[in-house]
């Protein structure tokens, strides 16, 4: 069966297999708010890219493993580029990049291939989310997340 992600209704909890656009959220007290946040969730990565205009931003939540027991393949990969496309090639992956590497490394080959190498961080357990600040869309991780 088909890897599917579909809409999240709320770009602030962006759930597995879901993906959502947001517009730039302001920045309060010099503090880079989040545009896009990802619910806390063991095995995923969280890809996020800003718009052209760097004004919006998508986040994408993959599982390596959906709730219906489907694993995410090389076949899924273009499903995730398609969702990219008319992006900002400033786009960066979060999330469980070891464990991927680890279990699944053709797979995360594949689509950090897809995503034209962009830069990784996976700082653990955590609330992951990507707000811009003065460089542009930066990752956020825990408090700074929240």
């Amino acid at each position: 069966m088909p890897f599917l992600l579909t809409p999240a209704a709320d770009a602030l909890l962006i759930q597995p297999n879901q993906y959502a656009w947001a517009n730039q959220a302001p920045r309060r007290d010099h503090r880079t708010l989040p545009t896009v946040r990802f619910a806390s969730s063991s095995g995923c990565l969280y890809i996020a890219a800003p718009n052209l205009s760097h004004n919006r931003a998508i986040g994408i939540s993959v599982p390596m493993i959906d709730a219906n027991g489907n694993f995410f393949t090389i076949a899924d990969v273009p499903t995730v580029a398609a969702l990219l496309s008319g992006t900002s090639d400033h786009r960066f992956i979060l999330g469980a990049i070891q464990m991927w590497r680890e279990n699944a490394p053709g797979v995360y080959d594949a689509l950090e291939l897809a995503l034209g190498h962009p830069p990784t961080f996976d700082w653990g357990w955590g609330t992951y989310a990507a707000g811009f600040g003065p460089a542009g869309l930066e990752p956020l991780h825990g408090s700074d997340a929240a």
